[in-house]
């Protein structure tokens, strides 16, 4: 199942490179045509790799081809780095259900169709930080310093994370993590604008619509606001985009391992930076984009939270009830991103994205819950990742919902048999 979702998902016709995108591969385009770094506000640390494919698209073609499948290999040589750092501390059970769950349940899906820069920084963040759970190796270091410089607003989250290293490891060397990274970011701006703290975003700001804090520019969106919607909202929430974050998982990863509590602990501390940074950033809503767009890296702990949830199926009825709820909400997560994206949704981008607040907090404009409102009609791709994500679910949620279903059939007996006891005294 993961090898055929991976297969699926890496020929399908979805892949393009539009929005941001088309800046990212621009910049590429020009060092490589004329010689000259671009000036715009996005960093070139992740679209360099795509160096190899630029030239197969030259040279193979056809145009574009593989360029935008850049992101499927990111995400392909992630599962693999991924495999090899949680091999020592997962059963090969739960680490294969980790593994599905980011393939079919998780927004990898959608992500890995984009030529944006979540991808790449999501994959090496979640490795380096699961590496420095463990003490670290000789490669997390760069490549968490690379990860942080292709998306420099994840410096917060890297600062966190360091923070939490140093506490757990009781070494204050991982403090140098958010100076290098902060080096790297000045040193790139330095480069290819003229100064270090030229960013590209000075003035950067959205349409003004009805909403009483829109066309405001920079961190200028209220701090709880901003948290609640980040957290709870229908269209970019991530209680509804990684849902495995609210499952409760100590226990279970130390028992397995140290180290990859550790790990795991690393990976909120950096997910908690990044939220209360994008909370006070205008566009905390990642653009016109289908889900929370910045936080593909939420997908990593809810995944991993999920797989050893199942792995350990609970006991209780309750807590064996929302674990199916979880998961069933993570594959549609996984679907809806692949198969239905924004289709549909048009309209919340009329009268310069006039009514775009629909597409974020009402669920019948949420990427999420509109296919059950207005499905688009179906092609043959769309019906194989129908078809292969309903085999994955039912793969991974039969064990559990069939134990929870026998525990609930012996509780309505032994219910029903208390009652007969009480009626005839």
């Amino acid at each position: 199942m993961i090898a055929g979702g991976l297969l699926l998902l890496f020929f399908s016709d979805k892949h393009r490179i539009v929005a941001d995108g088309i800046a990212r591969y621009a910049s590429l385009r020009l060092l490589f045509e004329q010689g000259t770094l671009s000036d715009v506000p996005y960093s070139m640390v992740g679209p360099i790799f795509a160096s190899p494919l630029y030239w197969l698209d030259r040279y193979v073609g056809p145009p574009l081809w593989w360029s935008e499948r850049y992101n499927s290999f990111v995400f392909l040589l992630g599962l693999g780095l991924l495999h090899r750092l949680l091999r020592p501390h997962l059963e090969p059970a739960a680490l294969r259900r980790f593994l599905l769950l980011l393939v079919a349940a998780s927004m990898f899906g959608r992500h890995q169709m984009d030529f944006y820069g979540e991808v790449f920084s999501a994959v090496l963040a979640g490795a380096s930080l699961l590496s420095l759970g463990a003490g670290g190796s000789a490669w997390a270091w760069p490549a968490l310093l690379l990860s942080v410089a292709n998306t420099p607003a994840t410096l917060v989250g890297l600062g966190f994370a360091a923070l939490g290293a140093t506490v757990i490891h009781r070494r204050w060397r991982f403090l140098g993590l958010p100076l290098g990274a902060t080096a790297l970011i000045l040193a790139e701006s330095w480069l290819r604008r003229g100064h270090p703290f030229a960013s590209g975003y000075e003035g950067n700001a959205g349409f003004e619509t009805v909403l009483p804090y829109s066309g405001l520019p920079g961190f200028s969106y209220p701090l709880l606001l901003g948290l609640l919607s980040i957290l709870f909202s229908f269209g970019k929430g991530l209680a509804f985009f990684a849902p495995g974050l609210l499952l409760p998982v100590r226990e279970r990863m130390v028992r397995r391992a140290p180290a990859l509590w550790r790990g795991y602990l690393l990976w909120l501390f950096f997910l908690a930076g990044m939220v209360l940074l994008y909370a006070k950033w205008w566009s905390w809503y990642g653009g016109w984009y289908w889900g929370p767009r910045f936080f593909l890296f939420a997908s990593l702990p809810a995944s991993l939270a999920l797989a050893v949830t199942l792995t350990d199926r609970p006991r209780g009825i309750a807590a064996g009830l929302f674990a199916l709820s979880v998961l069933a909400l993570s594959f549609l997560v996984g679907v809806t991103g692949v198969v239905f994206d924004q289709s549909g949704l048009e309209g919340c981008m009329a009268n310069g994205f006039a009514q775009e607040a629909l597409c974020w907090y009402v669920p019948e404009f949420s990427g999420l819950f509109h296919p059950f409102v207005d499905a688009k009609p179906l092609v043959f791709e769309d019906w194989l990742l129908l078809a292969l994500t309903l085999a994955a679910f039912v793969r991974l949620a039969f064990p559990l919902a069939a134990e929870t279903a026998a525990r609930s059939a012996i509780a309505i007996r032994d219910l029903y048999r208390r009652l007969l006891v009480e009626i005839r005294f």
